[in-house]
């Protein structure tokens, strides 16, 4: 997370926004901070880009270790649809 905000914080610090017309937001965690890590990154993207709410995109889940996502069946299929939902939001704007 803080690599993309600080390859963002120069348009934020000029009161720029991105245009974005899709974007996805993928939290793993270990045990808790998904709520407070959504929360923050909702609200940078709500001040950085200019996106509709109805294209933003999020799939969350938990891991205990390295690698242990991908082995989370539910959270992979969540991932996916996002991606597909991202790919026809994308279609529909072309």
């Amino acid at each position: 997370m803080k690599a993309f905000i600080d390859r963002n914080y120069f348009l934020y610090k000029h009161d720029r926004k991105s245009r974005a017309r899709a974007v996805g937001i993928i939290v793993v965690a270990e045990v808790e901070g998904i709520e407070d890590t959504l929360y923050t990154l909702k609200l940078f993207i709500n001040e950085s880009f200019d996106v509709g709410e109805d294209r933003i995109f999020i799939a969350c889940g938990y891991a205990n270790k390295p690698g242990e996502a991908k082995d989370n069946l539910p959270l992979v299929e969540e991932a996916r649809k996002l991606g597909r939902q991202m790919v026809e939001t994308l279609k529909e704007g072309s």
